[in-house]
């Protein structure tokens, strides 16, 4: 792959996860806070919101080692469907940094 190929797709997830941030927000960020669903979940579960957001990434992870699994079998996805699913993947990487980061910002570590 040469430099400038990585680069493009590199910048093209970087955009994907961007746009799923930004338009998801409205739909999942109640009283402004960008964590609400799993805050949410965590409250129903009783476990941490980490642990929430962690399952609701699982079928993201899930679905990239099935594509992997692919591969196996000569089959190779869409360019659509890798940023789709990688998009995805890395939108809950964002949210779980984000996660920790308010943990460590307001000093609430457990």
């Amino acid at each position: 792959m040469t430099i400038k190929d990585f680069d493009t797709a590199v910048e093209d997830l970087l955009h994907r996860i961007e746009v799923n941030l930004e338009s998801k927000a409205d739909e999942y960020a109640a009283d402004h806070d960008r964590l609400h669903n799993f805050n949410q979940g965590s409250g129903i579960t009783g476990e941490s919101r980490e642990k929430v957001l962690f399952g609701f990434m699982l079928k993201h992870i899930i679905s990239t080692m099935d594509m992997i699994e692919d591969l196996d079998k000569s089959k190779m996805p869409s360019q659509a469907m890798l940023l789709e699913k990688l998009g995805d993947l890395g939108t809950y990487t964002v949210l779980l940094h984000a996660c920790f980061q308010d943990r460590l910002n307001n000093k609430r570590p457990f």
